[in-house]
């Protein structure tokens, strides 16, 4: 696009403009326009998109097409054996099986691995550690417990019964109370629960 040609552009229905190749190449390297934004020269009587104007490569430069380079791999377990075919595999299927017992099963290699699992075995045994020792019974909490529970528990229902008046409903709610805290808490501790 010649620099002494001035364009006018129509953003949101308004006239902006006149603007040099080198503004609109700002503009549209900030996004502001782009190449359907429509366009006029001074005294033009159409609006014309900015890309299909004969120079609009000016302002619209071409971007670099950057990509990722094509990956390279290197082979290197290559296989010295020639690679099967299913055929082979459908004959190896219809033969018949072996006869128990006329194929020995093949021996272990002996290797370094092996070598090493066998010493750490050795040693293991020498401190003792494949000894099997009963184990000590912990001192189980389990009353300590239940003697507490019982006695918070039922402590409420005496404060309960020292609280408020004494009468035949306030009695009745209080043993209640204790003959059902009582009996749950009983019946969870040795009943429900493993020993602790």
């Amino acid at each position: 696009m010649p620099e002494a040609r001035r364009l006018f552009i129509l953003l949101r229905n308004e006239t902006h403009g006149p603007f040099a190749a080198e503004q609109l190449r700002e503009m549209a390297e900030a996004g502001a326009i782009t190449p359907e934004t429509r366009a006029a020269a001074a005294g033009a009587k159409t609006w014309v998109p900015l890309g299909e104007l004969p120079d609009s490569s000016s302002i619209f430069p071409a971007r670099p097409n950057y990509g990722f380079k094509e990956a390279v791999f290197e082979r290197v377990n290559v296989s010295t054996t020639p690679p099967v075919d299913h055929r082979d595999i459908i004959a190896m299927a219809n033969r018949p099986p072996p006869v128990a017992g006329s194929v020995a099963p093949a021996a272990p290699q002996e290797n370094e691995l092996l070598e090493i699992v066998r010493d750490n075995q050795r040693r293991e045994k020498a401190a003792g550690l494949y000894d099997l020792k009963p184990v000590p019974k912990k001192k189980s909490r389990r009353l300590s417990d239940y003697l507490v529970l019982m006695l918070c528990g039922n402590l409420v229902y005496l404060i309960f019964l020292i609280r408020f008046p004494l009468d035949l409903i306030t009695l009745v709610f209080a043993l209640s109370g204790v003959v059902l805290y009582s009996s749950s808490i009983t019946w969870i501790m040795f009943f429900v629960m493993d020993d602790y």
